[in-house]
């Protein structure tokens, strides 16, 4: 870079700062692959919300939630039951009868439906999966008694019946 032309070499102003410059470029070239790779990490792979697994986080949650209403049991279920948490979600959750809106409404909000498992089923293996069987909705392990939800990593929840 800088030459002192009269000792055919480096001065020690001139060596320090090809020193430092060459530190300087290692360094941006280092931080400037990290950032990149980061970049391309949260792209590839987003980071999504973790759906709530038991029925106290999704009363303690920002989730709507639905009954898949057929009457009978499970709104039963919620009604009569003595848990803090079902009787929050109870006080919250919308009655819905038609099985296939409220599963698209889960595929597509933060939203989570409580139906029974053959209802479930049904409806997303008829209607909402792909050639293979699969789709975006998930089950949840939360259970009670009979009830048990279904949750999807992509903003939207079901509930079944075991």
């Amino acid at each position: 870079l800088l030459w002192d032309r009269k000792s055919n070499g480096l001065t020690g102003l001139v060596l320090a700062f090809r020193v430092f410059t060459s530190f300087w470029l290692l360094f941006v070239i280092v931080i400037s692959t990290a950032y990149t790779s980061k970049l391309f990490g949260f792209l590839a792979f987003p980071i999504h919300e973790s759906a709530p697994q038991t029925f106290e986080e999704l009363a303690d949650s920002n989730y709507e939630v639905g009954l898949r209403y057929i009457g009978g049991a499970g709104y039963n279920s919620f009604l009569t039951s003595e848990s803090p948490a079902l009787r929050k979600i109870f006080r919250t959750m919308e009655l819905i009868k038609d099985p296939l809106a409220v599963f698209e409404r889960a595929l597509n909000s933060i939203f989570c439906c409580i139906s029974y498992e053959l209802q479930y089923q049904y409806s997303v293996q008829q209607n909402l999966s792909d050639v293979y069987g699969s789709s975006a909705l998930n089950l949840a392990p939360a259970s009670l008694s009979h009830v048990r939800w279904v949750g999807d990593t992509q903003g939207g929840h079901f509930w079944r019946a075991d």
